[in-house]
């Protein structure tokens, strides 16, 4: 495999729209700077959440974090999208509150 195929294939596995690099406050106070990958971000989020409700949540935020990266020639897509799974999530909430 050559250099170009080997990041092709890095893309596909990690594509870049879904990392992030920025600072981040400790609870000391330090500023440093520090990485992560969406789908290591969802897992923290939805690992207490159930079936349909981490589906919903894990899809907005998807959406939310690549509308100004992936489709740059149309950041409403994945917006609309967000507010889709939004709409989603509000009547799973809306459901389980009836049961």
């Amino acid at each position: 495999m050559d250099s170009r195929q080997a990041r092709h294939m890095d893309e596909a596995i990690s594509p870049s729209h879904y990392q992030f690099t920025g600072w981040v406050t400790l609870e000391d106070g330090t500023r440093v700077r520090a990485s992560i990958e969406t789908k290591e971000y969802i897992k923290a989020v939805c690992q207490t959440l159930d079936g349909d409700e981490a589906w919903a949540v894990s899809n907005i935020i998807k959406y939310i974090s690549r509308y100004r990266t992936k489709h740059r020639d149309n950041v409403k897509r994945d917006i609309n999208k967000a507010i889709e799974y939004c709409d989603f999530l509000k009547e799973i909430i809306e459901e389980k509150e009836t049961e």
